[in-house]
């Protein structure tokens, strides 16, 4: 029986999370290239800004001083022409850090990551 009620639990919290997203326009800006521009879906709770499309997935983790480390699910790789680039993977782990909050935007001296509701 508790084990009943503790998938009931974690499946209502799934339901509950799906139902905190929104839609809106995301834009994220890393090292000057543009990696999202347009509609995305997103949510925030509890400091936590989550924000994605088709392609990519960001999270803001924000601090009470508007200060914000984020993570988005991105990979370096060199093409054969020897040039940087990001790829998308499964999971968000590579680093967005040294953000400040500036209205509906979070920034660093290489990153820009927007929200704006629709």
């Amino acid at each position: 029986m508790k084990t009943i009620l503790l998938v009931l639990a974690f499946l209502s919290g799934l339901a509950t999370q799906a139902l905190a997203d929104q839609p809106g326009e995301c834009l994220l800006r890393v090292e000057g290239k543009v990696y999202m521009q347009g509609p995305c879906t997103y949510s925030f709770e509890y400091g936590v800004y989550v924000m994605m499309n088709r392609t990519w997935t960001v999270y803001v983790y924000t601090n009470e001083d508007g200060t914000a480390e984020g993570n988005w699910n991105a990979q370096q790789e060199v093409d054969k022409n020897g040039r940087a680039r990001y790829v998308p993977i499964s999971r968000a782990h590579a680093p967005l850090p040294d953000l400040k909050q500036q209205g509906s935007c979070f920034k660093s001296r290489s990153t820009e990551i927007c929200v704006w509701s629709r």
